[in-house]
């Protein structure tokens, strides 16, 4: 799409916070807020409607813990309900509320096992309208330093 002379006015903020409380533990939170994800025929001039394909706010928050031998992390993702419009995939797209974990463990000094869940405990969620369903996923890594 050509914007011509239009330009497309918005601000934004994010914030990311991390606390540690001791060697071992941290809890952390982060969200990002944006002023506008939608403009109407006019809004800033355009010639057309636009979208930000976005949600409006976005927050994440969780706690972290590691040691020599081994480390985990529980953490809670929410994202607001926003309208996207990205050619077949337009639509409204659904508030997330998801919780995501890990634990990894150091087998040797060079050798690392890691398990990750996203989605934990398997909240059914599009990322855009009118795409395939996403659940939980479970990922495992191993990690081999020279």
């Amino acid at each position: 799409r050509r914007f011509s002379d239009a330009k497309r006015s918005h601000y934004g903020i994010d914030v990311d916070l991390e606390y540690f409380v001791n060697d071992n533990y941290s809890v952390f939170a982060n969200g990002s807020w944006l002023s506008q994800t939608e403009w109407a025929i006019g809004d800033d001039d355009l010639p057309f409607t636009s979208y930000l394909n976005a949600p409006k706010t976005k927050a994440r928050a969780g706690v972290r813990f590691s040691n020599d031998l081994y480390n985990w992390s529980v953490s809670y993702q929410h994202d607001e309900a926003f309208y996207a419009n990205v050619g077949q995939f337009a639509g409204n797209v659904q508030e997330k509320n998801l919780i995501d974990a890990n634990i990894g463990i150091n087998l040797t000094e060079k050798l690392r096992f890691d398990v990750t869940a996203s989605n934990l405990f398997d909240q059914k969620y599009r990322a855009f309208a009118n795409m395939p369903i996403i659940g939980r996923r479970v990922i495992g890594k191993i990690t081999f330093d020279l």
